[in-house]
């Protein structure tokens, strides 16, 4: 998902007024670990990944995948998978703002199914956000992402129907 995470952060900076800088960049990263280990990890897990954007994209190989390996239309996990199923993703940034250095370090996490469970309180979250005209943004239209559209009490309603979200920041000497 880095393509599209990364992007929607770099929105989310441009819509709220640069407060992280102009020349803010972010990036997704998966961590292997150090040393001789870590580097063979890396390039395990490069190499399978390009691999198989290769293989997608030839059509024989896309079918073989499609009729043996991929689930068909309508199978997915079981109940169980499902409510047993939980993610956590943390993000560790640093940069410079108006007042100076800063580090924030973030997690978003949830005890369900993140592609069934999770998703679908995130998105019912937003939309009665969205309904109940709930939102903290300056903004008052356009293409937005949930942060710079609805914010904080997004992020209220997510804690209160069981996901964790937590945003610390530090700055100035701390960063």
């Amino acid at each position: 998902m880095a393509p599209v995470n990364e992007r929607v952060v770099r929105r989310i900076n441009a819509l709220l007024g640069y407060p992280w800088g102009r020349e803010f960049h972010c990036s997704e990263v998966i961590p292997t670990g150090r040393g001789l280990s870590g580097a063979t990890a890396a390039t395990a897990l490069a190499a399978g990944m390009g691999l198989g954007r290769v293989g997608m994209s030839i059509g024989a190989v896309r079918d073989i995948l499609s009729r043996f390996v991929f689930p068909a239309p309508g199978e997915g996990p079981t109940r169980r998978q499902m409510e047993r199923g939980h993610f956590t993703v943390r993000v560790f940034g640093r940069g410079t703002a108006h007042d100076g250095p800063f580090t924030v370090v973030s997690e978003i996490s949830a005890d369900r199914d993140p592609g069934y469970g999770a998703t679908a309180k995130m998105l019912g979250e937003a939309a009665m956000c969205l309904v109940r005209e709930e939102t903290d943004s300056p903004l008052s239209g356009g293409i937005l992402t949930p942060v710079s559209g609805i914010g904080e009490p997004l992020a209220e309603r997510l804690r209160n129907v069981g996901l964790t979200v937590n945003v610390e920041e530090w700055t100035g000497a701390h960063a």
